[in-house]
């Protein structure tokens, strides 16, 4: 590999980094049960279930004023 591929690459990643960067501050942090449910169809339940089943609590989802929120990794995860 020449040493112009190897910029044209390392180019590449870094553009593909910035455009990843931007994407990610569109997504919000954290998600309401609530917004699961509506797009999974899922019951409350059915997702309290797999969230202490899978994942950790305080860490991967919490309760603020006593509502459940996902963080942004967990939601996508759940949305798949």
């Amino acid at each position: 590999m020449s040493q112009t591929d190897f910029f044209e690459i390392k180019n590449l990643l870094l553009e593909h980094r910035e455009k990843l960067e931007r994407l990610e501050l569109l997504i919000p942090e954290k998600f309401e049960i609530s917004y699961i449910c509506n797009k999974t169809g899922l019951t409350r339940q059915a997702i309290r279930q797999r969230l202490f089943l899978k994942f950790q609590h305080k860490v991967d989802f919490w309760y603020e004023g006593g509502k459940l929120y996902l963080s942004q990794k967990v939601a996508l995860q759940m949305l798949k």
